[in-house]
């Protein structure tokens, strides 16, 4: 994985996304490598817009982050990028927040401490 977060820095989202894709359809990995691959695809969806499908969803890598806590449960990065894509999908009202909530709570019982501007964001997602 570490060649392609080399290419990811590089701000070369594309490129990154088509080769964590081959990465994942051709090797056999651990649940925590494709944890990890998942969860680097939605990063890459999030900043590179034209890799998304048709939803706003897609756009927001969730979909990504969410199969990336399938394989690993206590893959804290991508339950942060859960927290993080929550506002720019609709709200509170969706569906997803469920998920978001579920991503506070996972965090604390990893015993995971949120920054105090993480704090803050949460507070005003859940009110808004």
């Amino acid at each position: 994985m570490e060649e392609y977060y080399k290419i990811f820095d590089e701000g070369q989202y594309v490129e990154t996304f088509q080769k964590v894709k081959q990465y994942l359809d051709s090797e056999e990995i651990t649940s925590e490598k494709k944890s990890e691959a998942y969860n680097l695809l939605g990063l890459c969806v999030s900043l590179d817009s034209d890799l998304a499908y048709d939803d706003i969803e897609s756009e927001s890598g969730i979909l990504f982050f969410e199969k990336a806590v399938e394989y690993d449960s206590n893959n804290i990065s991508a339950w942060l990028n859960i927290i993080s894509s929550y506002g720019h999908i609709i709200g509170p009202q969706h569906q997803r927040k469920k998920l978001f909530l579920k991503a506070i709570d996972k965090l604390d019982e990893l015993n995971y401490q949120l920054s105090e501007k993480t704090k803050l964001i949460i507070e005003k997602k859940l009110k808004s």
